[in-house]
């Protein structure tokens, strides 16, 4: 049985479904997978999709938020989201909402997709893999909040750029319509203050505007300061981790 859900699919090769279905089964539908057309309007519907089901991205991008608005995840083609929020539990109210006028998601009810966990361990392994790399973000997080805004932008832009963009011309476009609201969440700042910094960027040549899309035009540059930030982290572990050897034999005062 051929499957044509899957065969034009854009995100093609990098769906989990796709990439961990057995070769034998490469054509076969998958039970209770659904193509669903999302637009930005949508907003409460596609949240509740979220909660009852897993999401991947066919075409488009969307955002997850909490209901302050500060983002949890961003999602674009061929990327699996709700694993992390079914298998932990967590009582979270979150939004849902698409980025562009109209995005397409293929989604299968949360029931359907444990058992085919169970059965798929390549899928499991892919699930597992997405929690530990859910971690390490959270930790990553904390560690960026203790950085200066400057040091915030930087670490953003890049991951945004290896993440999301395209190539543009001879540049690179990360290719996520974001509002202002949305880099000063990501920046775990307020919007005056992260778009001071981006005029900055833009002001020395680092980024441009295009529409709601950001355009890194120097990205040797981007990739040097952004090496800078984790020689500087190195450096000031090696020194608090040398100080902490010293400290027993430091001299002590005495009464």
């Amino acid at each position: 049985m051929q499957n044509p859900l899957c065969n034009s699919c854009p995100s093609g090769e990098i769906c989990p479904f796709r990439t961990t279905r057995p070769p034998e089964q490469i054509n076969t539908p998958e039970y209770e997978l659904g193509m669903l057309t999302i637009k930005k309007r949508d907003e409460d519907s596609f949240t509740h999709l979220l909660k009852t089901h897993s999401i991947v991205v066919r075409r488009g991008a969307f955002k997850v938020t909490t209901e302050n608005g500060d983002i949890l995840a961003l999602a674009a083609g061929g990327d699996l989201i709700g694993p992390a929020m079914h298998l932990s539990r967590m009582e979270v109210r979150l939004r849902a909402k698409a980025l562009m006028p109209e995005i397409e998601v293929c989604a299968m009810p949360w029931n359907h997709f444990e058992k085919l966990m169970d059965g798929r361990i390549p899928l499991l392994k892919l699930v597992q893999v997405q929690l530990a790399t859910n971690l390490m973000t959270m930790s990553v997080a904390a560690h960026w909040a203790k950085k200066s805004l400057r040091e915030r932008a930087l670490l953003v832009l890049k991951v945004l750029r290896d993440r999301f963009s395209v190539r543009y011309g001879q540049f690179k476009m990360i290719d996520i319509p974001l509002t202002k609201i949305d880099i000063a969440s990501l920046m775990s700042t307020v919007q005056e203050s992260a778009v001071r910094v981006l005029s900055e960027f833009r002001e020395d040549g680092l980024i441009a505007a295009n529409g709601k899309r950001i355009v890194i035009l120097d990205n040797v540059r981007l990739d040097r300061l952004v090496q800078e930030i984790h020689e500087r982290d190195r450096q000031k572990a090696e020194g608090e981790e040398n100080g902490l050897e010293e400290s027993p034999n430091s001299p002590q005062s005495h009464d």
